[in-house]
């Protein structure tokens, strides 16, 4: 997008405040021929809501990118290159934004707007079986100092995953502070909730869901978290877990009062709820794999919860010929429904497969029907080549545009119908597709 030209990114989680629709990109990269490693990688833009004359809405097939809603990165002084998003503690210490440190969700409490960004390297510890350290976040004192590979690292014993799978990491709850500048105003050292999405609800009650307004709002903060992105490891399976947060946040100096309650169980259509992640409970178990990222969002039109997950892990991560361990239809990405947030969740269902995304995607170990040979120069940066040099394209990242779902006309004729619309990465090329799904009621 001029004057700023981005070659390759992907994720591009969105929130909405007044009318304006923020995106966060992961590791995105300003040349296409060198692999410049930098301290910050990750990008910012706005989105541009098209009109209700956009064709998109009642398109049938896809559209010429030229008729692409609209996005404006944020840039730097000179305008000739986006800028990256920075990350400071609330004590001025910097939180590197590199390769793989990324934003994984971003959401407005009615006063300020949020990201949240997990780092790598997790926490250090003493020895197996010693208590985590709480100064930078009250977290760890539900994990166990154990040994990860020759490390001492605090893990969660009640993990869903095992050895290296039971790592817990940091997730930096910032505050944005500028254009492209957070402070990070709470660090949470988890692993269930490591790989999570939120969404902001009118209110929520946990006592009496009947209480419950799922519609956008500001009165509670709700997290899926799971405690991994796929299963190439072989050490368990990563299932969703359900938390909440009262909006909007105590301040407690330069810090909030980070206390999630975290969903312990449901019976007999109760809820409980505890202070302890170690506490926390799956929503469901099977999960395919792998998870990659999840997106979640309430359908107002259907009165459903929609989840969508799922896709590939890239080629060179599970090596070999094959690509892995995937659900029942190789490399799709899963929707599942649920009238509340906890559940209960439907099985499983292919949202979007690689065949229907072929003409996006470059040609590698899945090679649906149609993909792009191997272009030749790469049509991606020189930083991915050089890790993946033959690999192909997958898809990951699913990320739902609240404000831009409309309900529908079924084509049944029979009840209700939503058209949403959500973006997914597909690696190769390194880019982020913008897709249409038409939902109909049984």
């Amino acid at each position: 997008m001029p004057p700023v030209r981005v070659f390759g990114t992907d994720l591009g989680w969105t929130y909405a405040r007044d009318g304006v629709v923020t995106m966060l990109f992961g590791d995105s990269w300003q040349r296409i021929d060198i692999c410049p490693l930098q301290l910050n990688d990750d990008s910012l833009a706005t989105l541009e809501v098209p009109g209700d004359g956009w064709p998109g809405f009642t398109a049938h097939a896809s559209l010429p990118d030229s008729q692409c809603p609209a996005l404006t990165f944020a840039v730097d002084a000179a305008g000739t290159a986006f800028a990256p998003i920075e990350l400071r503690r609330w004590d001025g210490v910097v939180v590197p934004l590199g390769p793989l440190n990324t934003p994984v969700t971003g959401f407005f409490d009615g006063q300020r707007e949020w990201g949240v960004f997990i780092v790598g390297g997790g926490q250090v510890c003493a020895a197996n079986d010693a208590p985590c350290p709480t100064d930078l976040s009250a977290q760890a004192a539900d994990l166990a100092c154990g040994a990860v590979g020759r490390q001492a690292l605090c893990v969660d014993p009640t993990s869903t995953r095992a050895g290296a799978g039971a790592q817990a990491y940091y997730l930096h709850f910032a505050e944005r502070v500028g254009t492209t500048s957070y402070i990070s105003r709470a660090m949470f050292l988890t692993n269930k909730y490591l790989n999570l999405t939120t969404r902001t609800v009118r209110s929520f009650d946990p006592d009496d869901p009947r209480r419950n307004d799922y519609s956008p709002g500001t009165g509670a903060l709700l997290v899926w978290g799971r405690p991994g992105f796929d299963d190439a490891s072989g050490d368990g399976e990563s299932p969703p877990y359900f938390m909440y947060l009262p909006l909007p946040f105590e301040d407690s100096g330069d810090r909030i009062v980070f206390a999630p309650r975290y969903l312990s169980g449901i019976a007999d259509g109760g809820l409980s709820f505890s202070s302890s992640q170690a506490d926390a409970t799956p929503l469901y178990t099977g999960e395919v794999a792998p998870v990659n990222h999840a997106a979640v969002s309430y359908i107002a039109p259907l009165r459903r919860w929609l989840m969508i997950y799922g896709g590939s892990s890239a080629d060179f991560v599970v090596g070999g010929d094959t690509q892995g361990p995937t659900g029942p239809v190789p490399g799709a990405l899963y929707a599942r429904f649920a009238a509340d947030p906890w559940g209960p969740w439907s099985d499983a269902s292919p949202v979007l497969t690689n065949e229907d995304v072929a003409q996006d995607m470059v040609c590698g170990k899945q090679a649906p029907a149609g993909c792009l040979p191997t272009p030749d120069p790469p049509i991606r940066p020189a930083c991915l080549e050089a890790v993946d040099p033959r690999g192909g394209g997958n898809l990951y990242g699913a990320n739902i545009i609240d404000v831009m779902t409309r309900p529908s006309t079924p084509d049944s004729g029979r009840g209700p119908a939503a058209d949403i619309f959500w973006n997914v990465s597909t690696w190769h090329p390194y880019s982020v597709v913008l897709i249409k799904t038409h939902i109909e009621a049984e």
